[in-house]
């Protein structure tokens, strides 16, 4: 009888044993390896719990840094084009006035700004860095002294080296051309108007179109209005950059 409960016992005992002995204080090495796996199983999903959080707290930290970075660049960018900007606006203020610009065009040169087409306007009054272009009065004023000077040649064509260089053009010339007459005081009398209208392209344009007799003559001009041309032209279109670079930006 004593050989069957024990064997019962026996048996039976892992179903058992370890509640019977954790009730009465003691752990068998079942029971304690099996607390010590569970143990380790809570420290191992506290441990993975605690660099999860610390992970999280690492990628929140690195957003907020990009983002920090992505804003200093952003202002750098916008620093550096407003700087870019300013050079080209200090250009054009001086442009407007016949003064010397050597040193805000070697600026706008030395700033790394994108030219675009506004280049071939730069470099057509580069000449006149060191002089300054002259003024849409004072060209009007010179234009006005050179037609007078034409207007009296063509009244005295013998008393003056524009009547003598007429002369010797017409004798020079063949016969045919020499009916046809010569539309220069026209065309100056054309310019002249055009300059009134303050149509100073037009003016260029209208003069670029005489006869070899007086071209000479206005040659110092052309070059000198269609400086004037070009400075007001690159003044106005940095007048539209500036103005839609401080545009506001459109709300979302």
């Amino acid at each position: 009888m004593l050989a069957v409960v024990a064997l019962a016992v026996a048996v039976t005992a892992p179903f058992w044993e370890d509640s019977v002995l954790s009730a009465i204080g003691m752990r068998t090495p079942a029971g304690r390896a099996a607390e010590q796996s569970t143990l380790a199983a809570l420290r191992q999903e506290r441990r993975i719990e605690d660099i999860s959080q610390r992970l999280a707290a690492a990628m929140t930290q690195m957003t907020k840094q990009q983002a920090a970075f992505t804003a200093a660049m952003q202002r750098a960018d916008a620093s550096a084009t407003l700087i870019r900007t300013m050079t080209l606006v200090r250009l054009s203020d001086t442009l407007r006035r016949p003064m010397p610009f050597t040193a805000e065009l070697a600026v706008v040169r030395a700033s790394g700004t994108d030219l675009g087409d506004l280049k071939p306007l730069l470099d057509q009054i580069e000449p006149y860095a060191n002089t300054g272009i002259p003024g849409a009065t004072q060209l009007r004023q010179e234009f006005r002294t050179l037609l007078d000077q034409v207007a009296r040649a063509e009244r005295t064509p013998n008393g003056s080296w524009f009547g003598n260089l007429a002369t010797w053009v017409r004798l020079r010339s063949p016969a045919p051309a020499q009916a046809a007459s010569d539309p220069s005081l026209d065309l100056l009398q054309s310019a002249s108007a055009r300059l009134a209208d303050i149509d100073m392209a037009g003016a260029v344009e209208q003069t670029r179109q005489i006869s070899d007799v007086y071209r000479p003559l206005f040659a110092t001009w052309i070059d000198d209005a269609q400086a004037r041309v070009a400075a007001d032209t690159l003044a106005d279109r940095v007048s539209d950059m500036v103005t839609k670079a401080l545009r506001p930006a459109p709300s979302k």
